[in-house]
């Protein structure tokens, strides 16, 4: 039997190991194998650029400038100062109310969300009475995600 499991390198993984060990399976059974990120493409354009494309930093300054410019202009017909100063009014002051959503929205995100961290995948080879504790293991100890494989052909990893 065939057990695979994927980690964030972190403290659950060195005891996970060490509690397995202490289980009775040996180094020569498991494979620990820690997964690289590329720190940085070859190419002009980056990972991160693509997956956050089209969410800027600033959005909700310009949507909040936007929505309040156009009540400022519609509102200054009315108003003594006319249209103009007050759509110039709403623009300043949606964006700053825009830029200070932005900045609560980010002070409020877990700081614990690490983007560098890498994984790492384990490959524990047991036999078939020992899978469930081996897997309640697994699980104890923050793993991603466990995949058992019945047959393996072979002996040794």
């Amino acid at each position: 039997m065939l057990i695979i499991a994927s980690f964030k390198h972190s403290a659950y993984l060195e005891l996970a190991l060490k509690v397995m060990e202490q289980k009775g399976i040996s180094k020569h059974d498991m494979i620990v194998a820690p997964l690289t990120k590329p720190n940085e493409l070859t190419d002009d354009i980056s990972w991160k650029t693509i997956h956050q494309s089209g969410k800027s930093h600033h959005d909700n300054a310009f949507i909040f400038a936007t929505i309040f410019m156009l009540l400022g202009a519609i509102y200054g017909f009315v108003l003594t100062w006319g249209p103009i100063i007050w759509a110039l009014i709403g623009i300043i002051t949606g964006g700053l109310v825009g830029l200070f959503l932005d900045y609560l929205i980010r002070k409020k995100l877990p700081k614990n969300m690490d983007n560098n961290s890498s994984e790492v995948v384990i490959m524990i080879q047991c036999n078939q009475n020992q899978t469930e504790m081996f897997e309640r293991i697994l699980w104890q100890h923050q793993a991603l995600g466990i995949a058992k494989i019945n047959s393996y052909p072979y002996k040794n990893l």
